[in-house]
């Protein structure tokens, strides 16, 4: 007997059920599969962006917040400077007792002991070239600076001037106390300089401070002379506020502008009478007024021969005597410290006095 089988003709359908593929080996689930993971991805790539995004957010509010805090600091200061013009500068002290400290806002202050050693060196390309000294009144103009000064008891200002190209001498009653972060500033500088003060004392009648500056400039420094005679020539070199008050100079660096270099102010006359006391005592006729404090007087050659520290008024009379602290006793109080300075003797060459006599 011959066995037979269904055999679908050609062309003819079959009749037994086809086998359904798998969700995994579906074109479709990894067409859908792949599009949430794109769709997961922009996600996260949305969400961090989201989260920098408020991070920059808090940090420019922050910032902003803070110089916003700054800002009214400055201002309050700036009014109380302003007000303070007419008055004494070298007792803004005095006025200005109650002024907040800016901490966040000044330059590093300069350690106690800083030295020359520790001192970070000043780029080239911030400093200003170093000038043609010509005469007398370009030497003094360079190396005569006004002094400001943030301090717990307040704000200070007055005058000083170098004795190295780092180192400035004033007025202790100027620099206001030991630990007082200070600003030095004129035409050679540039602008600010920020220093702290090296040496104080107001012991024994002297009235001595050494600023010590964060950078080397090129200032050319004043030489110290120890004679001073009555009858010689001299003039007094500095910022009183009489004078500097008016400065639009001075005006806009109350305003916030660094750069602005007030013009130091020049008055002559002649030694009066040097009072042998301990420190030695300089009665001299060049007007001089509050801001001159720690400025120069020197002779005709532009050699320093003593510090101007004080006025004195006769009630009577309504005279002015004007007085300084002998270089002679600067000199001592220098050699004390161990600090460098050049003596007048040495001084390199010799510049023309003011008016263009030899």
């Amino acid at each position: 007997m011959t066995q037979t089988s269904d055999v679908p003709l050609a062309g003819q359908p079959s009749t037994q059920p086809a086998t359904a593929l798998p969700f995994w080996r579906r074109p479709l689930f990894w067409r859908l599969f792949l599009l949430l993971l794109l769709m997961l991805f922009a996600g996260w790539m949305l969400w961090t962006q989201w989260q920098a995004a408020q991070a920059r957010n808090a940090e420019l509010a922050a910032l902003a917040e803070k110089q916003r805090t700054h800002n009214e600091l400055y201002e309050a200061e700036r009014a109380r400077l302003k007000a303070a013009l007419g008055d004494d500068p070298c007792k803004a002290q005095d006025t200005l007792r109650a002024s907040p400290a800016l901490p966040d806002m000044l330059p590093d202050p300069v350690p106690k002991a800083a030295t020359r050693t520790n001192m970070p060196p000043a780029s080239p390309a911030a400093l200003p070239p170093a000038q043609e000294i010509r005469n007398t009144a370009e030497l003094m103009e360079q190396a005569t600076v006004m002094v400001l000064t943030q301090a717990s008891k307040g704000v200070g200002m007055g005058s000083g001037f170098f004795i190295a190209p780092d180192l400035v001498f004033t007025n202790a009653h100027v620099a206001m106390e030991p630990n007082a972060q200070v600003f030095v500033c004129n035409k050679a500088t540039a602008g600010l300089l920020p220093g702290g003060v090296a040496a104080f004392t107001t012991s024994g009648g002297r009235d001595y401070a050494l600023i010590r500056l964060k950078a080397h400039t090129n200032v050319r420094p004043l030489a110290l002379k120890e004679e001073a005679r009555r009858t010689d020539r001299i003039s007094a070199w500095g910022f009183p506020g009489a004078v500097t008050g008016g400065d639009p100079k001075f005006v806009a660096l109350l305003k916030g502008d660094i750069t602005a270099a007030p013009e130091v102010v020049f008055t002559e006359g002649t030694i009066s009478v040097v009072l042998e006391r301990k420190p030695p005592l300089i009665v001299h006729s060049a007007v001089i007024s509050q801001g001159n404090s720690g400025g120069p007087l020197v002779d005709e050659n532009g050699a320093v021969i003593g510090i101007n520290t004080l006025i004195r008024l006769d009630d009577e009379s309504y005279r002015q005597s004007s007085m300084a602290i002998a270089a002679s006793d600067m000199i001592a109080f220098l050699r004390e410290k161990g600090v460098h300075f050049i003596p007048a003797a040495v001084q390199s060459a010799p510049v023309q006095a003011v008016g263009g006599k030899e």
